[in-house]
């Protein structure tokens, strides 16, 4: 491949993500799913893995889910609760 192919990675913005087969992993219900031989887009800088999107949907038609597996959900992020000043009223956040 030349060095044209590709794209810069979205997460380091360093490597550039090459065309290549991995093996893809993912834990779906409680079982561990390998799909070795799968087509990527892999960083030459940090390792950052894009699975084409063509092979994302035959293993989930292979699974008979609509739904990505739980490990691609994203988790709503959780905040620790604010203590109060005086032990009586909520502390205000600053703007």
């Amino acid at each position: 491949m030349d060095d044209l192919s590709g794209f810069y990675c979205p997460r380091c913005g360093l490597g550039r993500c090459q065309h290549t087969k991995a093996t893809y992993v993912r834990l779906y219900r409680g079982m561990l799913i390998t799909v070795p031989d799968s087509a990527v887009y892999l960083c030459d800088y940090c390792g950052y893995q894009e699975f084409e999107r063509d092979v994302i949907q035959h293993l989930q038609a292979l699974i008979g889910e609509d739904n990505p597996p739980i490990g691609d959900a994203p988790r709503p992020l959780k905040t620790p609760p604010q203590e109060s000043l005086d032990g009586n009223e909520p502390r205000r956040p600053k703007p």
